[in-house]
């Protein structure tokens, strides 16, 4: 197991408190029956913790926000407009996640806007793959490649099941994961506008809770699960007033997706605590609390 705490400038007490942070951590990535990577990245001190933060995971639908980035990159190039409009037709629907594959054929007109709302929001396979083949999987690995991500990568398309027989899988690290999401964040090598479009689909709120379970219901998350046989993960920023931190937690190896479910929420209200107690108190530990 690879665990790491940055040791940046900071008083000893508080280098001790994020090392108890990453001892929890630690702990419950020993007790999944499975495997389980994890990176975290406080925003403001860029405190990092990893767990198998290089190791590749598949991340199911989690590869969605890679998607979703390259879309509105291509969008502002001009390529097209987020309000050109697609049909839905027979031929674009797959099983799975969402809500096209149950509409009627050529009955429902879309934009592409509301495609990749549909792809974050409801984890839209059809959506999906509507808008990869609108941008194209080499666009979005030559993007990912750009962000310097090397190990993260769009192999096939969403319900695919003959590619995935061949282990073309869409993967990712902990790290990687991290890093794409705080690359968002602070819009580094990402344009603002592409930033803002991309987070406020992000920000919208899910049907299933996982890393937002484990933070009160009035804290922001900017986020992505991704589920197949197996594995389960979830990506996201967590909008903690005067403490954001970005946190990935990666599981695979599983004998059922509740068991990398409730591995996430667990992980998730323990990173919540620690960074709420960070955000009330001074840097050496003095707690103000309105």
């Amino acid at each position: 197991m690879v665990h790491r705490v940055d040791a940046l400038r900071c008083p000893m007490s508080q280098q001790i408190f994020y090392g108890r942070l990453q001892e929890a951590l630690t702990e419950k990535a020993q007790a999944l029956d499975g495997v389980m990577g994890l990176a975290f990245k406080d925003l403001v001190s860029g405190h990092e913790i990893t767990i198998r933060g290089d190791t590749i995971f598949p991340i199911g639908s989690s590869i969605k926000i890679a998607i979703l980035l390259e879309f509105f990159r291509q969008a502002k190039t001009g390529k097209f407009s987020v309000n050109d409009r697609v049909w839905v037709e027979k031929h674009h629907k797959v099983n799975g996640s969402g809500v096209l594959q149950f509409m009627g054929d050529h009955s429902m007109n879309c934009s592409l806007r509301d495609l990749a709302a549909l792809m974050i929001n409801v984890s839209d396979n059809a959506a999906t793959n509507m808008l990869i083949d609108v941008v194209g999987m080499d666009n979005v690995n030559a993007n990912l490649q750009r962000l310097g991500l090397k190990s993260t990568r769009l192999e096939r398309k969403m319900m695919d099941e003959p590619a995935a027989k061949k282990e073309n899988e869409n993967v990712s690290t902990p790290k990687e994961m991290m890093s794409l999401l705080t690359k968002l964040y602070k819009c580094d090598g990402i344009e603002e506008d592409v930033s803002t479009e991309a987070l406020t689909i992000l920000k919208m709120p899910k049907l299933e809770q996982y890393l937002s379970a484990g933070v009160p219901p009035d804290v922001v998350v900017a986020n992505k699960p991704g589920m197949i046989p197996g594995v389960f993960g979830d990506s996201g920023i967590v909008y903690l007033p005067e403490r954001p931190y970005v946190l990935s937690v990666l599981t695979t190896y599983l004998r059922d997706p509740p068991m990398g479910q409730e591995a996430v929420r667990k992980v998730s209200k323990i990173v919540y605590d620690h960074a709420w107690r960070v955000s009330k108190s001074t840097e050496i530990g003095r707690r103000f609390v309105p």
